[in-house]
C-alpha cells in the first residue's frame, strides 16, 4: 500500500506556528481545499493579510462572497474549466 499519512493544519496554526505578522499576503494553491479554507476560517484570522491570490477549482461565487464579509475587494479571472484565480486586496 502505497498510501502515506500526512498531517493537515489550518490557517489559523500556521499563522501562529510561523508568526505571520499584519500586512502579510496569502497564496492558495491547494488543489480543492480552498472552500475549506476560507468558507471555514474567522474574520481575525484575514485582518493579517493585505492580499490574497486564490486558486479556485469548482467556481468562485462562494469564496468571493465570504471574502467580501472579510472587506477584501475582490477580482477572478475568468474561469476554464471551474478553475481559476481570485485576487483580493484591502486598499
Amino acid at each position: 500500500d502505497d498510501w502515506k499519512k500526512i498531517s493537515v493544519l489550518s490557517l489559523e496554526k500556521i499563522i501562529l506556528n510561523h508568526k505571520i505578522s499584519n500586512n502579510s499576503i496569502l497564496k492558495i494553491d491547494c488543489e480543492d481545499c480552498e472552500y475549506d479554507i476560507i468558507l471555514k476560517s474567522h474574520k481575525e484570522i484575514f485582518k493579517k493579510f493585505t492580499h490574497i491570490v486564490i486558486e479556485y477549482h469548482d467556481g468562485y461565487k462562494n469564496l468571493e462572497k465570504k471574502l467580501k464579509m472579510f472587506e477584501f475587494k475582490t477580482f477572478h479571472s475568468r474561469p476554464v474549466n471551474q478553475m481559476g484565480l481570485i485576487y483580493c486586496s484591502k486598499h
